[in-house]
């Protein structure tokens, strides 16, 4: 029925327990996995009003989600589903549909 399953995860514990319903689903289908994070942008910014984030916050931010989103793949995996990651930026609605697609 299910071939590939995506997984937007944020971090949160809701989160964690749809990724372990998302890992149920998967075994049961022999589906493979899609785990998606978007980092949006720390501050949004209006046209005249526009923040500069330091480069090196940015960084630190996408190099903290990396991690943790491959740790979410290493659980798929730990559980013998074929999975794959993908780190995104800006809007995670968008970001997730591109992943659809």
């Amino acid at each position: 029925m299910y071939r590939t399953i995506i997984a937007a995860i944020d971090f949160s514990k809701d989160s964690d327990r749809a990724l372990s319903a998302a890992i149920g689903l998967a075994k049961q289908f022999a589906a493979r996995m899609v785990v998606v994070h978007a980092l949006e942008d720390p501050i949004p910014s209006l046209a005249s009003y526009a923040v500069r984030i330091p480069d090196d916050h940015v960084e630190s931010l996408r190099s903290a989600a990396r991690q943790w989103v491959e740790e979410a793949a290493a659980r798929i995996a730990d559980e013998g589903v074929e999975v794959e990651w993908v780190l995104g930026s800006g809007s995670a609605a968008v970001c997730i549909v591109e992943q659809a697609e």
